[in-house]
């Protein structure tokens, strides 16, 4: 328990310029559009694949992904790409990734949403977000998506 506020030394000397809190975990968006990772991994929230650990405690990149926006939330992240793309990852336990499945995701999968106004097969993604056990995610055209519990 920390009680006041205090540096996250493994975060020290990077440029962030927004954070995303889940529940024991917390991504980092950088000034390069990279997002870096750290905290609790036990269901694959981190997005780092198959690191036997189930706590990081320094910050790692999630991928080689340009990233605009990201959320987190209970044990999943997601995250959206400069060109629209939409990438979720962690549990998945109750639909949560909007996969189709309930199968947790340890690296980033990208998940199509298509356009059904727009009659195009995939949206161009602009903005994410987590609640506890659902997405939410608002296209180019404004249309709004959602799927979770």
């Amino acid at each position: 328990t920390v009680f006041e506020p205090q540096e996250i030394l493994a975060a020290r000397n990077k440029h962030f310029v927004q954070a995303f809190c889940g529940s024991d975990h917390v991504l980092f968006l950088t000034s390069h559009q990279q997002i870096l990772t750290m905290g609790g991994n036990s269901a694959g929230q981190l997005g780092i694949g198959d690191q036997p650990q189930e706590n990081i405690n320094e910050a790692v990149i999630v991928s080689s992904l340009k990233v605009v926006d990201a959320c987190a939330s209970r044990m999943f992240s997601a995250a959206v790409t400069d060109d629209g793309k939409l990438y979720v990852w962690g549990s998945n336990s109750v639909g949560q990734l909007g996969l189709g499945d309930t199968v947790d995701r340890r690296s980033p999968v990208q998940l199509v949403i298509p356009s059904p106004a727009q009659n195009q097969a995939e949206s161009i993604i602009s903005k994410v977000a987590c609640g506890q056990e659902h997405m939410l995610a608002i296209n180019s055209h404004g249309e709004v998506f959602s799927w979770g519990r």
